[in-house]
């Protein structure tokens, strides 16, 4: 693979190469495996592979070096994980199961509805988020929804040999927050803002991709319409995650 970056175009190589879809996880390219995803578990995925990957190529090669020192660490960090109690664990659960079972025989018309709660439920508790179970923290605010993590950048399946290597055995601590939307009757999602600890994400790579719909590719990736093709919709309503089927009425 060469080392040199196509031109910088946000939200168009990187974000596709985003491991997704449900119930198989993929392999990394230090062949650890990412958690399978579905909704929310992508969308904590393709952001952070966004802010690495277009962060260390609108950088440089040149300046990789600092930008992995700086926001990246040898050590992932203990979250602080919200106490669930069973009851809403149980009701995330089986809304979640019933949800995925009725997308895949394509029958789905009821929107899957979770609470800040039941994201987190099912992060910390299903299987299907297993990777993530002790390195992503949801939280809904102002109509945004923000992904405190602690992410091992060896499972994420980086384009670029050189920065794949660079990151080797290192973390991405901080939070994302995006904005979820729709597009021509299909799900949006857009950078609202990243923090690093105090560490000062550059504003020109928040401003390229403010306006960068990230879920733009759905059509044109595999992966990415695995995950998200039967999806209309996704948003943010009352404190909930609402993820509208293609197929509702």
């Amino acid at each position: 693979m060469s080392d040199t970056p196509p031109p910088l175009s946000p939200g168009s190589p990187y974000n596709q190469q985003v491991p997704a879809g449900m119930g198989q996880p993929p392999e990394g390219g230090s062949g650890k495996k990412t958690a399978a995803c579905c909704g929310i578990g992508c969308l904590s995925l393709i952001v952070l592979t966004v802010v690495l990957v277009i962060g260390g190529i609108t950088l440089g090669k040149s300046k990789l070096e600092e930008w992995t020192e700086t926001y990246t660490s040898n050590q992932a960090v203990e979250l602080v994980l919200p106490r669930i109690d069973q009851a809403e664990i149980d009701v995330a659960t089986n809304r979640y199961d019933a949800f995925r079972a009725a997308m895949e025989e394509g029958t789905a018309e009821e929107p899957l509805i979770l609470s800040e709660n039941g994201i987190n439920a099912l992060l910390q508790h299903h299987p299907d988020f297993s990777g993530l179970s002790k390195s992503a923290v949801a939280k809904i605010e102002s109509d945004l929804l923000s992904i405190n993590s602690s992410f091992d950048l060896d499972s994420i399946n980086i384009p670029f040999d050189f920065i794949a290597e660079r990151v080797k055995g290192k973390y991405f601590n901080g939070d994302v927050t995006v904005r979820l939307d729709s597009v021509a009757g299909r799900p949006a999602m857009y950078l609202e803002n990243i923090g690093v600890g105090d560490k000062e994400i550059p504003q020109v790579v928040i401003d390229s991709l403010r306006s960068e719909n990230l879920l733009k590719e759905i059509d044109s990736n595999p992966e990415m319409k695995k995950a998200f093709g039967k999806i209309k919709e996704l948003k943010i309503e009352n404190n909930q995650l609402i993820v509208v089927p293609a197929s509702a009425l």
